[in-house]
């Protein structure tokens, strides 16, 4: 559904006609600038799900007019080609649609370890090739990802001041479709967390979980005593970092949900295609402080890979963990980059635009269309899109996610 409305630019008066279709969360912002001015534009949709109406809200720089204007069109879900973001009769979330839908998901279903059955309920995806349900399901996207978010936002925060009881009784209302388990906090969070990574991103999970059982089979001793000295030294700290890191992902999620589904189907953004939301003042930090947790956290795959190659979790070739905690982030995939399976994690890093987001060399140019960037604050001058940016914010959050799957599932070998 496509709700058209007119608003106009405080600073300019330029009026705008635009073309917001209706997503798949109860609030959606949408960020653009003016098509005259060039000044921001803010503006949102509030849906009701279960009346099934959605209401335009001016946010910043504009009001309601009844005029007609230029036509923006606006989609908190897929890309639009650049060159169709003003025309009228513009529905590219069908092609993009079948674009995504068009690859075959059953190898990357037979890969999973969890029943099928499982699966086919929780993506709308079925093993013969046909679908069912609403599209944007199919492709895995979460109806009301953020009201599931504010649930276990609330449930985490409580649960980390020791008031689980507070905290047992925001889980009640955790309702997320074919979830059957009990509603305690570690369950739910495990829940929420996996279904951010289906249908494809789970795969990057499902590799290191299959290292894990290796390292099982090949020293049980050796992975307990990881697991263990991992609970005791690393898990408050790593579970703080995915915390803070969700919490900043989902405060601006409208953004990443442009990219999100392309990421989740292993599919790029395709060229010629731009985010019409592009609220970079809200995102430019994000992937910096993602590559931050995300380089810290994987420390635990070294000590694994450690274990795999025959060596207690915390002795490394030439170095031990604690000199190993030193090194610079950038490197310290490189103990497990000849482990294919493990290597799947490292690439979602980026160190150039980590660096520059750090040393804040980044710019949104050409009317939010391209980023502009320098590793560093001194480095060369690169160019990426604002939609590949989204692409690589995502990319990260979602292999964040597999992470955090991977260390509940190691939790379990004490």
């Amino acid at each position: 559904m496509v709700i058209r409305d007119s608003i106009k630019c405080m600073t300019c008066d330029k009026v705008h006609t635009v073309r917001v279709s209706v997503g798949h969360n109860s609030v959606q912002r949408h960020d653009f600038s003016c098509f005259e001015c060039h000044e921001p534009i803010g503006l949102a949709m509030n849906v009701d799900m279960d009346k099934v109406t959605a209401d335009i809200v001016c946010y910043e720089n504009c009001e309601k007019s009844n005029s007609e204007g230029v036509i923006i069109n606006l989609n908190p879900h897929f890309m639009i080609d650049e060159y169709a973001v003003n025309d009228e009769q513009n529905f590219s979330w069908m092609q993009q649609c079948q674009v995504l839908m068009a690859s075959d998901i059953k190898p990357i279903l037979l890969q999973d370890n969890r029943m099928v059955e499982e699966i086919e309920s929780l993506t709308g995806f079925r093993l013969d090739g046909s679908k069912f349900g609403d599209v944007y399901e199919q492709l895995g996207g979460l109806n009301r990802v953020t009201d599931y978010w504010a649930l276990v936002k609330k449930a985490w925060s409580l649960t980390s001041n020791r008031k689980n009881g507070l905290a047992d009784r925001v889980l009640k209302k955790y309702d997320a479709p074919a979830f059957s388990g009990s509603k305690r906090f570690n369950n739910v969070v495990e829940d929420f967390v996996y279904r951010l990574t289906l249908p494809r991103a789970y795969v990057l999970t499902d590799s290191a979980i299959n290292e894990l059982k290796k390292a099982k089979n090949k020293n049980p001793e050796a992975l307990q005593a990881f697991a263990k000295y991992y609970v005791g030294n690393f898990r408050d700290d790593h579970m703080k970092r995915y915390f803070d890191c969700f919490s900043e992902y989902f405060d601006s999620y409208s953004e990443y949900d442009q990219a999100i589904l392309y990421t989740k189907n292993s599919s790029p953004v395709p060229d010629g295609h731009i985010a019409t939301s592009y609220g970079f003042n809200k995102t430019k930090m994000f992937y910096g402080n993602a590559y931050e947790s995300f380089t810290t956290n994987i420390s635990l795959l070294a000590c694994l890979n450690n274990i795999l190659s025959g060596r207690s979790f915390d002795e490394f070739e030439s170095l031990s963990l604690d000199k190993y905690l030193t090194i610079n982030k950038a490197n310290r995939g490189n103990p497990f980059k000849s482990n294919g399976n493990l290597a799947l994690f490292l690439e979602c890093t980026d160190s150039t635009l980590r660096n520059a987001s750090h040393h804040n060399a980044m710019e949104l140019v050409d009317q939010g269309k391209n980023i502009k960037f320098q590793s560093g604050g001194t480095g060369a001058v690169k160019k990426i899109t604002y939609a590949k940016y989204l692409e690589k914010c995502n990319l990260i959050l979602l292999s964040i996610s597999s992470l955090f799957l991977f260390e509940n599932e190691l939790r379990k070998h004490i």
